[in-house]
């Protein structure tokens, strides 16, 4: 599972760039792409351990990123992206994500490639975000979708510098949800990962 996991996570941003035309058709006609969800402020939600039981442990802040941008995929602190007033913290077992309005430093995005996607506006840059890392110890936040002990799917704060379509895909501007499932042709889609089965895991090893 860790080979399966480390060629997925050389291959997510990829995947975002390849797989964008299947995830926007797939979801609707090409006359209404849809839109993905906005990544909005949570707080006071369950966080789940490496067993799947509800986490039970000390108060956890995590500072860092493990994301890909301009510089392929690269641990990033809060700061170095621009987001200051970012927080991702765990206290008395229930979890606050809230990644602020702060657009990511201009430094750290990336580009399309244009032979293979029509970007409109062609200006937009992204950020992807796998994992939110913890500043002072190995520990790593994840939003998973998990069945049977097996990771399906994941879901990627994914960053975009103004509002966009690529190859009909509509994101907007700021934070949105990009999911991946694990199984099949590993294709992204859009939508409200809570709303389809995804939870927040620390330190899952898959």
């Amino acid at each position: 599972m860790r080979k399966t996991k480390t060629f997925l996570r050389v291959s997510f941003m990829l995947l975002a760039l390849s797989g964008l035309l299947f995830a926007g058709c797939s979801s609707s006609s090409d006359d209404d792409p849809p839109q993905t969800a906005p990544v909005k402020p949570i707080s006071g939600i369950t966080v789940y351990d490496a067993n799947g039981d509800a986490y039970s442990g000390e108060n956890i802040n995590f500072t860092k990123v493990l994301g890909v941008g301009q510089g392929g995929e690269a641990v990033e602190t809060f700061t170095a992206l621009g987001l200051t007033g970012a927080q991702v913290k765990v206290t008395d077992k229930k979890l606050t994500v809230n990644l602020g309005t702060q657009p990511v430093a201009n430094g750290k995005l990336g580009a399309m490639p244009e032979d293979r996607f029509t970007v409109n506006p062609p200006s937009a840059r992204f950020y992807e975000i796998y994992e939110f890392k913890n500043d002072t110890s190995s520990k790593k936040l994840e939003l998973l979708k998990v069945e049977g002990g097996n990771v399906k799917g994941l879901a990627s704060p994914f960053y975009t510098s103004e509002a966009v379509s690529v190859n009909g895909l509509s994101f907007i501007k700021g934070w949105n949800w990009l999911m991946f499932e694990m199984e099949g042709d590993g294709s992204p889609y859009v939508g409200n990962p809570m709303a389809l089965g995804f939870k927040w895991y620390i330190d899952f090893d898959w």
